[in-house]
């Protein structure tokens, strides 16, 4: 699975919110908290946090769309 894109990298968190499924963080290439990745129970798919009131460019936007469809 891809983690590592040009800014953004993606980081496993086994203690995901939701029992049996994996968490992600999501940080910037400067080591910044941007969000996280957890599975969003009542759309049954996984789903992107923001945590930091950033401002995402589109290749930003879709390299966060390429993990979640990873994640399928």
């Amino acid at each position: 699975m891809k983690t590592k894109y040009k800014h953004l990298t993606f980081y496993e968190n086994p203690d995901g919110k939701v029992v049996g499924k994996t968490g992600y963080t999501c940080i910037n290439k400067s080591g910044e908290l941007l969000g996280y990745i957890e599975w969003f129970l009542r759309w049954e798919q996984y789903c992107y946090f923001d945590e930091s009131r950033g401002v995402y460019s589109q290749s930003c936007l879709l390299d966060i769309a390429d993990f979640l469809n990873q994640l399928k």
